[in-house]
């Protein structure tokens, strides 16, 4: 059990990395091949990501996961009819009436839309805000809607808040001074008014109120369960295999199929029957067009000269190419060899497929994954410089071992950033902010102070622009080429540009080895998961799924 996954819509085929990362797609396959795919895609970081229909899984809500970090647009869900204040969701201390229950459910939406956009929503999963979520059917599941989507996700998150509630109610825990002020001036920011009809300023209050006091909890429990060094090595003693990366170098040689050969050969045939119709029609042109077609046959016949120059990859010489990588000795001639390929059988440039190409094939951090026929050989006994070929339908897929598996202990980084991506002068707003911080004390604290201000990453604007434990190649590529740059010092700063837009930077310190990051992260949700489990046995939360399903929108 997490609280790093906060303010965002829970899909655990896509673990969320924040808005610098990308998603770890881990769909099944369908085909041993297709999952050594997925893997040799691993070892291309590089390159360009696919662009697909993304999963929207609802489970595994993390702690407190509806926050109300602000309303970003989307008010579509009213009160009940008579404004009734219905008590929808409760436990034996504290219960959420109507008009609370509109703000949690506006803010799950908002975090929805805040994470895939407005158009993201539409292009992946089909979903119009125009129109009513009760008439808009689920992306997985078409015996729901969207509204159940956002409901359930709202139920599971309002249960964690209050069973965490009457837990630290049981404790004697309480606000501070200092967190009672935050939730004041929290409150004097925000338009309750826009979180539905009938909300007042005591709604958003307690809402307000019960959000702090959960995540202050949450981080006392998280405190007393720290895991100690004994702990980690134990740990890691008894599950090697979920810590240890090796180093691969990949690459994949794809050949036409038979089917597809022949359904070439039938367009090929289509192509010249049209290429005749157009011949008849030809005659009839006057003898300008003619000189025309001419020039533009004149054209073709150099571009089919030129593509003529590029050989055609068959199965044989597939295999040829397969068994040559396989033959290579060390990572050295396999690269060179890759790029004899790319440059006679892809039509790359040397330098293109040196300088871009090859530095994608390697992968110095595989994992084991269960199950993978790459895995249990390359964490099977398999020996630097020995070679993998797997094949599948209409490519062979060819791996070598670059490094054994070992602990790994590559450090990770703790970094601040202040994210602008308005598009408009977003270098202009990051020269200004860093500006602004020299100007200052020039503390960790003032950079804080001004990515809580100024900062438009929802994954860490609320908590001072902090990423912790970021693992090389985690972030996109220019963040991370500043984040691990070896000269990198506590308290450098600096302006960074990416796709998502404009950073400024701020680098906190050298994290713990990954190993023990993943190590004590495991320990850790295994803890809270127990903990919670007792906590849910004893604090009861009751959902009146009836009278929450009769809410109008």
């Amino acid at each position: 059990m997490s609280k790093e996954n906060q303010n965002t819509p829970e899909t655990p085929e896509e673990p969320y990395q924040g808005i610098l990362g990308d998603y770890e797609e881990t769909a099944e396959e369908e085909t041993a091949a297709a999952q050594e795919e997925t893997a040799e895609e691993s070892t291309q970081e590089g390159a360009e990501k696919k662009s697909a229909k993304k999963p929207l899984v609802i489970a595994g809500i993390s702690v407190a996961a509806v926050a109300l970090a602000g309303c970003l647009g989307y008010v579509g869900v009213n009160l009940m009819k008579q404004n009734q204040p219905v008590s929808l969701v409760e436990s034996a201390n504290y219960h959420i009436a109507a008009p609370e229950y509109t703000c949690y459910f506006n803010e799950t939406m908002n975090m929805f839309i805040d994470y895939y956009g407005e158009d993201g929503l539409k292009e992946y999963f089909g979903l119009d805000l125009t129109q009513s979520l009760k008439e808009q059917a689920s992306p997985n599941d078409e015996t729901q809607t969207w509204f159940d989507v956002v409901t359930e996700q709202t139920n599971a998150s309002l249960e964690q808040l209050l069973v965490f509630y009457e837990a630290a109610k049981a404790e004697g825990f309480t606000l501070s001074d200092e967190e009672k002020q935050a939730v004041e001036d929290e409150l004097a920011e925000r338009d309750y008014s826009s979180y539905g009809n009938g909300v007042t300023e005591a709604d958003m209050r307690r809402c307000i109120e019960l959000q702090h006091l959960v995540n202050a909890y949450y981080d006392h429990v998280d405190e007393v369960m720290e895991v100690s060094d004994e702990e980690l090595e134990g740990q890691y003693a008894s599950n090697r295999l979920s810590y240890d990366t090796c180093g691969l170098v990949g690459f994949s040689i794809s050949y036409p199929t038979e089917e597809e050969l022949a359904s070439e050969a039938a367009a090929e045939d289509e192509a010249v029957d049209a290429e005749d119709a157009d011949a008849e029609d030809a005659e009839a042109e006057d003898a300008d067009a003619e000189d025309t077609d001419a020039e533009a046959e004149d054209t073709d016949a150099e571009d089919a000269e030129a593509e003529d120059e590029t050989p055609a990859m068959t199965a044989e010489i597939a295999k040829q190419l397969t068994d040559e990588l396989a033959a290579c000795k060390d990572a050295d001639a396999f690269a060179a060899k890759v790029t004899d390929i790319l440059v006679t059988y892809e039509g790359y440039s040397q330098s293109d497929a040196e300088e871009n190409y090859v530095p994608t094939i390697f992968n110095d951090s595989y994992s084991y994954t269960e199950g993978s026929e790459l895995a249990e050989w390359a964490f099977g006994g398999a020996k630097v410089g020995e070679t993998y070929v797997i094949e599948g339908d209409g490519a062979y897929y060819i791996y070598m071992l670059t490094a054994e598996p070992a602990r790994n202990d590559q450090a990770t980084v703790n970094v601040r950033h202040i994210l602008f991506m308005n598009g408009d002068d977003d270098m202009g707003d990051a020269e200004s902010a860093l500006a602004e911080w020299e100007a200052g004390d020039r503390t960790e604290d003032s950079f804080a102070a001004l990515a809580e201000q100024y900062s438009q990453d929802p994954g860490s604007s609320s908590n001072g622009g902090l990423y912790e434990n970021v693992t090389p190649g985690q972030m996109v590529q220019t963040f991370n080429d500043w984040c691990f740059d070896p000269s990198r010092q506590p308290g450098d700063t600096g302006i960074v540009e990416t796709e998502y837009g404009v950073h400024v930077m701020y680098f906190v310190s050298t994290g713990d080895p990954q190993w023990k990051n993943s190590a004590r992260a495991e320990l850790k949700n295994t803890r809270l998961n127990d903990w919670f489990e007792e906590q849910k046995s004893l604090y009861p939360v009751t959902i009146d799924s009836e009278a929450i399903a009769a809410i109008d929108e």
